[in-house]
């Protein structure tokens, strides 16, 4: 039987709170700029709780041949509307864990975006997500 495993998946690079300084990385123009520390960080809407339940009830354990376990680390951006974009695996595990993390986070309805300033802007945000298989090989007769 397959099992999932999620611990630790609020992990925000930077969470911490910023003063006045802020790292940024440039999109295609100043307005798009995304950070990666803020005044205001974003959050799932019901926090925290509301974030670990939508995973629990969304992902689906991937069948594979082999066991499997570790954290596949999903980076992805909250726009200035609450919208999750630019979704990508920063270190995989397994291609069907990857596919399945990168699934789950890019269908995650809106987040309460990020403030710098008083502003809404787009944030940079990383959640791991932490997959164990069971699979038991058969011995052929």
């Amino acid at each position: 039987m397959n099992k999932i495993l999620i611990y630790s998946f609020i992990l925000c690079c930077h969470c911490g709170i910023a003063s006045a300084q802020t790292d940024t990385l440039a999109l295609k123009a100043p307005d798009n700029t995304i950070y990666s520390s803020v005044e205001q960080t974003p959050e799932f809407v019901g926090g925290q709780d509301a974030l670990y339940e939508y995973l629990t009830k969304n992902i689906v354990m991937p069948q594979t041949e082999e066991n499997v376990q570790g954290s596949v680390i999903v980076n992805f951006v909250v726009d200035t509307s609450g919208n999750v974009i630019n979704t990508q695996v920063l270190r995989g595990v397994h291609q069907a864990f990857d596919a399945e993390a990168i699934r789950v986070i890019s269908n995650m309805p809106k987040w309460v975006p990020g403030k710098q300033n008083g502003k809404n802007v787009n944030v940079q945000y990383n959640i791991p997500i932490r997959f164990a298989s069971n699979n038991k090989s058969r011995k052929k007769n």
